[in-house]
């Protein structure tokens, strides 16, 4: 497994995503719910072929608590890095500066007690939007001070329009964003060079776009059935390329060495053994990668941004 050091931490470049280990999550998704066999059997593989890096939030349904209780039948805490989230309730713009601070902390206080553990690692704002107010990221650099978090970063919402406020914070260590083979947004914002310069960890997440990247063009939902021309596109990439969707999608993520991690989302231990046989396959070759690339860059926003899915096309 490679690795990048964080601030003296191993982060894995594969990581796990844990939004199905707490609750039914993706357009893709038909098993439901990740058992807990099955997550006991993904830390288990993870430990074995040392895979560090774990992302979760208060968000995602008892996903901390199933992971904690995990590692903790386990004794596998030592071996893994969590990185969790704030979360604030869906009023927050409209509370006070005295609300938002208070709800903050329980949010933290709950991650704590939940995942079992005297100090997070990395702390993210689960959006950028919560920088609307300049308290939310006071408070994150006070719990730096306090132990209670070891280094802060923000999950960006929507895409690199969002990220320019960010690089300038104080004390900021790391930036996820939702990255795909056909999401070059990224690029064209000169996103990577940016956070580059500035010595952050860049976490990958949404490598199939919750999902949609695995369907087939055929049996897309009707409000995703414009998307269907650039799955197709990705197919005749792959088969040019003697290999699967699947297969190319990984690959481009995980060859994109300014990407620090990549998190993939997982609903069984099987679907762990397909990404792990997949980041054994190694990186794209430099052509096919710049091919991937350059392929993409007449998807629309609404595309690779979830949030607009339910939105009227016009």
């Amino acid at each position: 497994m490679e690795f990048r050091d964080f601030f003296g931490h191993k982060i894995s470049r594969m990581g796990i995503g844990t939004v199905q280990f707490g609750m039914n999550y993706g357009v893709n998704n038909s098993g439901g719910q990740t058992s807990m066999a099955d997550i006991a059997t993904v830390f288990e593989k993870c430990r074995e072929r040392g895979i560090t890096f774990v992302d979760t939030s208060r968000c995602y349904g008892s996903s901390e608590e199933r992971i904690a209780a995990t590692l903790g039948t386990l004794n596998a805490r030592k071996d893994f890095f969590i990185e969790t989230k704030l979360d604030l309730p869906g009023d927050w713009e409209t509370l006070d500066e005295r609300e938002l601070l208070a709800q903050a902390g329980r949010s933290l206080e709950q991650s704590l007690r939940t995942l079992r553990v005297d100090s997070i690692p990395l702390y993210l704002l689960h959006t950028e939007r919560y920088l609307k107010f300049p308290c939310i990221w006071e408070f994150m650099l006070r719990q730096i001070e306090n132990g209670k978090v070891q280094k802060v970063g923000i999950s960006l919402e929507v895409g690199p329009a969002n990220a320019e406020v960010c690089f300038g914070l104080p004390q900021m260590s790391a930036l996820q964003i939702p990255f795909n083979a056909l999401d070059s947004r990224w690029d064209a914002a000169g996103f990577f060079a940016r956070a580059m310069e500035r010595g952050l960890l860049v976490v990958g997440r949404s490598t199939y776009l919750q999902g949609l990247l695995l369907m087939s063009p055929d049996s897309l939902p009707e409000n995703l059935k414009y998307a269907a021309v650039f799955v197709r596109r990705l197919d005749d990439i792959a088969t040019e390329a003697g290999m699967d969707r699947k297969t190319l999608c990984l690959r481009y993520a995980l060859s994109r060495t300014e990407i620090g991690a990549s998190i993939l989302g997982l609903d069984t231990a099987a679907q762990f053994d397909e990404n792990y046989d997949i980041y054994c396959q190694g990186p794209l070759d430099d052509a096919l990668l710049d091919r991937v690339s350059g392929a993409f860059s007449d998807v629309p926003e609404h595309c690779v941004n979830p949030s607009l899915w339910k939105a009227p096309r016009r």
